[in-house]
C-alpha cells in the first residue's frame, strides 16, 4: 500500500508547464489555450460561456453547428459571404458569428481581414478545425486574431489524424474572458501523454512528415481531377479537394463518383460541389 501511494499515477493529472510551453500554439505569451474534447466541444463551451442565443455560420459548413443549436435550443442562420453578413443589421451580443478557415468545402472569407467592429456587438470565433495547428501559420493567425478579441478553435482530429484522442481547444487572449477557463478535471493520463509526445522533437517530426505526405497527395488528387476535366476549388486544407462541375449528370462524372471514397455533395446555384477526401486510394482509383 505504501508503494501504491508513492507512485506517480496516484495524483490528479495536469498538463506540465514544460509541455504546454513546447506546443506551437502556446509560444506567444499573450495567448492562452483552453483544452476541450475536440472542436465541437470547444464551440459548445464558447456558446455557453457567452450565453449565445443565435449562431451565424457559413453555408455548406460543418453540421456540428446545427447540432449545437438543436441541443441548446438556439437559432441558427447561414450566410453566403462575410460581406453579406456585415451588410445586415447590427448583431446583438447574444449572437455568435462563426468564420470557418480553412472552409469546408471551400473558404469564403479570409480571417486576416476580419474587423470585429463591423459585426455590431456579436461575438466572433474562427473555426480552424481544418487547419494544421502545428504550423507556424496557425500560431501566427490565432495570436493575431486573439489580439482582436477573436478566439480560434482547433482540433487534433483532422490534419493531425488523431481523432481518437478527442483533443482540441480554444486559443484566446490571455487575461480576458473571450474563452472559458480550463477545467482542471479535464486532464487524464491519456490526454497529457498525447500532448507530451506531440510536444517532443520526435512527435513534431512525425507530424511534419505526415503533413508533407498529405500535401503531396492533395496535389496528386488535383492533377487527376484536372485530367478528368473537372474544375477544382482548392481549399486551404490538405484534407479534401472540392470540384465544381456544371456537367454533374455526365457519364464520366458519375463514373468518377463511383470510383472515389469519402465524398460529399453540396448544392450550389448553377451546379453542384463535390468534396473528395485526400487519400492514396482515391488518387490510385482516378489514375486507373
Amino acid at each position: 500500500m505504501q508503494q501504491l501511494t508513492r507512485i506517480e499515477w496516484h495524483q490528479y493529472a495536469t498538463l506540465p508547464a514544460e509541455v504546454e510551453a513546447s506546443l506551437p500554439w502556446s509560444q506567444n505569451p499573450m495567448v492562452r489555450t483552453t483544452y476541450t474534447r475536440g472542436a465541437e466541444d470547444a464551440l459548445l463551451q464558447l456558446v455557453r460561456h457567452a450565453s449565445i442565443k443565435q449562431i451565424h455560420c457559413a453555408r455548406w459548413s460543418y453540421p456540428g453547428y446545427a447540432r449545437i443549436a438543436k441541443r441548446l435550443g438556439l437559432g441558427i442562420q447561414e450566410y453566403a459571404s462575410i460581406d453579406q453578413l456585415q451588410g445586415t443589421r447590427p448583431l446583438r451580443e447574444d449572437n455568435l458569428v462563426v468564420v470557418t478557415e480553412p472552409g469546408n468545402p471551400f473558404t469564403i472569407g479570409a480571417t486576416s481581414a476580419l474587423d470585429p467592429s463591423l459585426f455590431g456587438h456579436a461575438h466572433l470565433v474562427v473555426d480552424a478545425a481544418y487547419a494544421n495547428p502545428f504550423s507556424p501559420e496557425f500560431a501566427l493567425n490565432s495570436a493575431n486574431l486573439a489580439a482582436k478579441g477573436v478566439p480560434t478553435v482547433f482540433t487534433l482530429s483532422k490534419t493531425a489524424g488523431l481523432a481518437a484522442s478527442r483533443l482540441g481547444g480554444v486559443v484566446a487572449l490571455r487575461g480576458t474572458s473571450d474563452s472559458p477557463e480550463q477545467d482542471p478535471r479535464f486532464w487524464d493520463a491519456f490526454s497529457v501523454s498525447v500532448l507530451a509526445v506531440l510536444a517532443s522533437k520526435h512527435g513534431r517530426n512525425l507530424l511534419s512528415a505526415f503533413e508533407r505526405e498529405r500535401s503531396e497527395l492533395a496535389d496528386q488528387l488535383v492533377r487527376e481531377l484536372v485530367r478528368w476535366d473537372l474544375p477544382v476549388v482548392r481549399s486551404q486544407s490538405n484534407l479534401f479537394v472540392t470540384c465544381f462541375s456544371k456537367a454533374v449528370h455526365s457519364a464520366s462524372f458519375e463514373h468518377l463518383v463511383d470510383l472515389v471514397q469519402g465524398k460529399r455533395y453540396f448544392d450550389k446555384v448553377g451546379g453542384s460541389l463535390l468534396r473528395i477526401d485526400v487519400s492514396r486510394d482515391n488518387v490510385k482509383a482516378l489514375k486507373e
